[in-house]
């Protein structure tokens, strides 16, 4: 099959990918047995030198499409285990996932796809587990390591890739700082910061407020826009620096788990 012909069955794979989450059990199940036999054949079919840009996004989108099973990877889970509670356990195995994670992430676009989805994947499970939560701080700063550590992964595997002669399409640092920033936002609008940290935003800014303070009713609020871009970052901690808040301070603590995640990545169980 050449470039074109797998060109457009990566991207009916990628198709079939999203319907993993349909409400219908076995609309669900049919798409992760499908993923599974798409990864199967990209890694046993398809050598590396026949991956094009092309189908490499698409591919990253299929792996976007199993967002559990990789943030269960980079936490040191496998899907070789049994059973560990993920739904492609036993249909791939962790050296399939992350070898063809290790084949695409070369390409920027397929990169930014799982740097995206996967920082969207955690903000989601903290939107959902927080508001039951009996100890918002632990459970947010647990949310915020695993994060950290998913994107601390993805750059151990492309660091892995890029080898020694070039830079890899993961910014670590960037990803680092949007992380702080929007743990910060959490944690305003859950009320885990101090009265002060909330009154220094409406005053650190050279005596005014940051472009993030607003009043709904009298009420202050921290806003983010979607999604925070590195820059508009770089305002988030400026004001954390202004402030004594231990729990800013845990959130940059929670950030050393990227350090953690980039050993799991560089520990990839590969097929080159």
């Amino acid at each position: 099959m050449g470039p074109a012909g797998l060109e457009a069955l990566t991207a009916a794979m990628a198709v079939s990918s999203t319907m993993r989450t349909d409400q219908d059990e076995q609309t669900a199940a049919k798409a992760t047995w499908i993923v599974a036999k798409s990864m199967e054949f990209a890694v046993g079919q398809v050598p590396l030198k026949d991956y094009t840009s092309t189908m490499k996004q698409n591919l990253a989108a299929l792996l976007a499409n199993s967002p559990k099973e990789l943030a269960g990877l980079a936490s040191g889970d496998s899907l070789d285990a049994s059973p560990p509670g993920y739904d492609l356990s036993g249909l791939v195995t962790d050296t399939q996932f992350e070898t063809v994670l290790y084949r695409v992430i070369d390409d920027e676009n397929a990169a930014d796809t799982l740097v995206t989805t996967m920082l969207q994947y955690h903000h989601n499970q903290i939107d959902e587990k927080m508001p039951m939560s009996a100890d918002p701080k632990t459970t947010l700063l647990g949310q915020y390591q695993s994060a950290a550590q998913t994107m601390g992964y993805l750059d151990g595997i492309a660091e892995l890739r890029a080898g020694n002669n070039r830079l890899d399409t993961i910014d670590v640092t960037d990803i680092r700082t949007v992380l702080r920033a929007q743990a910060y936002v959490d944690a305003a609008n859950y009320g885990l910061l101090k009265d002060t940290t909330i009154e220094a935003a409406a005053t650190g800014n050279n005596g005014g407020p940051f472009s993030f303070y607003t009043e709904a009713d009298g009420q202050p609020t921290i806003t983010a826009p979607d999604p925070i871009t590195p820059d508009a970052a770089h305002e988030y901690i400026s004001w954390q620096r202004q402030v004594n808040d231990s729990t800013m301070d845990s959130i940059d603590n929670a950030m050393v788990n990227t350090n953690a995640g980039y050993d799991q990545g560089q520990a990839a169980k590969i097929t080159k």
